[in-house]
């Protein structure tokens, strides 16, 4: 320069791209230690140009010296690129120059294409490098990274991806995820989305010191998932930071799940609502909830069941691989009525339920589906099925009015007490008192010494019914206007000959049940009526007799009793 000293050096280069990076990995760029890649670890061809200017100074300031260095590489490949997925077939373009290096370009990264930009300044520092990338993923890229993706997707989806990394080491990523065109099934969850239908995801992962910390945001039209996770060994959530968790008419809470050190889960919710009958099933005696888990949740709706929604509610449960070992929930009904539900499942031989609840109605129509009974409170205590033992349960209902009970409703109608029958069919009649002793085994509620009182009626029931309703077989006595009818059954030696069993009055009438809940045969024995409680055995169906304790379903239930027709009462 004849104006001054400065000089510039222009240089042009082709050949291997290790070799050429070898070069410069040796000079002052450090390119090397910048981007953590290994020239051995590189493959394909390259060519470019290199320029340099300096001044003609013993001492060049910093900043003084500039260059530029432009280059292409074809059919490269670089191995275990990230996270140890090779990068082939990729087709570079790389400036260089005194402020920053920055890597453009596309190929394959395991099986997915990828087109990415990666940039590091030289002046800034310690800033991280940043990278950008685009691609595609689809089951076995979630596999490879130790999530279980063909459980739970089918089909691909696009993704970008914004990271900081220090050399080989990555500070920091964030993930936007469209799944619109992918299917997504959470067979824990009960939740699908079909492709077609819109979805997406934003995961933000850092790292750090100890285990990493991703923050997750995964949206569709019908669930809603914000968090911060925890993982630790295999992607194994160690803890979670829910800020909301919604899954239409499942659930919508927010809380807090952490890993216990013998490796249950323990899970604490609030919010608007909550679905556990997967967990109720548990108590029922189905299969239930999976696994070891401890709940507490505080919602504004808790579905106990189909049916059964209770509000401001708390709910309490351990579980276990054996199964539900505790259940605890309590709260409000749609009256304003407390319901309370004690499960114990601690004990080997036969777990423990209780249920109280301020309306026997609302519970007796949620659990059977029958809606002939209005308001009273109900008590329901026992033990459920374990091993070669049956359900047995004692049902108390006090205080509720029947109406429009249809196998009810035909007897009166059969002993011509028309005026019961309107009451049963407009208002109700009010019981004081419902014992039914219930015994569930073998497909069969067995009822065996169930009876009612009331001041206008009082009944007794005897017998069996099919669980799924296709047949039964039931006998007792009707007694119309139990609180006089009965009194003499209190008076000694008299009382045991004209009423001679609990639950029923001098007047009596015995009814038997035949068929299934669809077809039944009801009838009635008008003799019974004037007949003392001694001789009424006489005029009863064979089906009052004591039913045996063992399986109803090992022996074929007795021939149904010839039936008189309505017409000749």
């Amino acid at each position: 320069n004849p104006k001054g000293h400065d000089f510039r050096v222009f240089a042009n280069a082709t050949g291997e791209v290790r070799d050429i990076m070898r070069i410069v990995s040796a000079s002052r760029l450090q390119i090397q230690a910048r981007t953590g890649f290994d020239p051995d670890t590189l493959s394909g061809t390259a060519e470019g140009e290199f320029e340099m200017f300096r001044p003609a100074l013993k001492k060049v300031p910093p900043g003084g010296l500039r260059f530029t260095a432009k280059g292409q590489a074809s059919d490269a490949g670089l191995k275990k690129a990230a996270y140890g997925i090779d990068l082939t077939d990729a087709s570079t373009r790389i400036e260089v120059n005194e402020k920053s290096m920055t890597i453009a370009g596309f190929g394959q990264w395991g099986a997915m294409p990828v087109q990415f930009t990666w940039r590091d300044g030289f002046d800034d520092g310690d800033v991280p490098s940043s990278l950008s990338a685009t691609s595609i993923i689809d089951p076995d890229v979630m596999n490879r990274f130790g999530f279980l993706g063909r459980a739970y997707l089918t089909g691909e989806a696009p993704v970008e991806i914004q990271a900081l990394t220090n050399g080989s080491d990555l500070v920091e990523a964030n993930v936007a995820i469209d799944l619109r065109e992918a299917r997504i099934d959470i067979a824990e969850l009960g939740w699908m989305k079909s492709a077609g239908k819109e979805g997406r995801a934003r995961i933000s992962y850092k790292p750090g010191e100890g285990r990493p910390k991703t923050t997750a945001f995964f949206e569709a039209d019908d669930l809603l998932i914000d968090g911060d996770f925890v993982l630790g060994e295999n992607n194994k959530l160690v803890s979670a930071e829910l800020r909301r968790a919604f899954v239409d008419d499942m659930a919508d809470v927010s809380g807090t799940v952490r890993r216990l050190r013998d490796g249950k889960l323990d899970v604490d919710l609030k919010g608007e609502f909550l679905d556990i009958s997967s967990a109720m099933a548990g108590v029922s005696g189905d299969e239930g909830l999976v696994g070891d888990l401890n709940l507490h949740a505080e919602v504004d709706k808790l579905r106990l069941r189909d049916g059964i929604v209770v509000s401001l509610a708390e709910v309490t449960l351990k579980n276990s691989e054996r199964g539900l070992q505790e259940f605890r929930a309590g709260g409000e009904l749609s009256d304003k009525s407390k319901i309370d539900i004690n499960y114990d499942g601690r004990n080997s031989s036969a777990p423990k339920l209780n249920i109280s609840s301020g309306n026997a109605g609302f519970l007796t129509e949620a659990m059977i589906g029958g809606d002939f009974i209005t308001g009273g409170e109900m008590t329901v205590s026992g033990t459920l099925a374990s091993g070669d033992l049956p359900t047995r349960l004692d049902v108390n209902i006090r205080n509720a009015r029947m109406h429009n009970a249809p196998f009810l409703t035909q007897i009166l109608s059969l002993a011509s007490l028309r005026g019961l029958t309107d009451t049963l069919s407009g208002e109700g009649v009010l019981f004081s008192n419902i014992e039914v002793p219930l015994t569930i085994s073998g497909g069969r509620y067995t009822i065996n010494g169930a009876r009612a009182q009331g001041p206008a009626l009082g009944l007794t029931a005897n017998g069996w019914i099919r669980t799924d309703g296709q047949a039964l077989r039931v006998d007792g006595v009707l007694v119309p206007s139990f609180g006089i009818n009965s009194a003499l059954g209190g008076v000694p030696i008299l009382g045991d000959l004209f009423v001679s069993r609990d639950g029923e009055g001098v007047f009596s009438l015995t009814y038997g049940i035949r068929g299934s809940l669809a077809e039944a045969n009801v009838s009635v024995n008008p003799l019974s009526a004037i007949t003392p409680g001694v001789l009424r055995r006489v005029f009863e169906n064979p089906a009052s007799e004591p039913l045996p304790e063992g399986d109803p379903t090992k022996e074929p239930p007795p021939p149904m009793a010839p039936l008189p027709p309505p017409e000749e009462f």
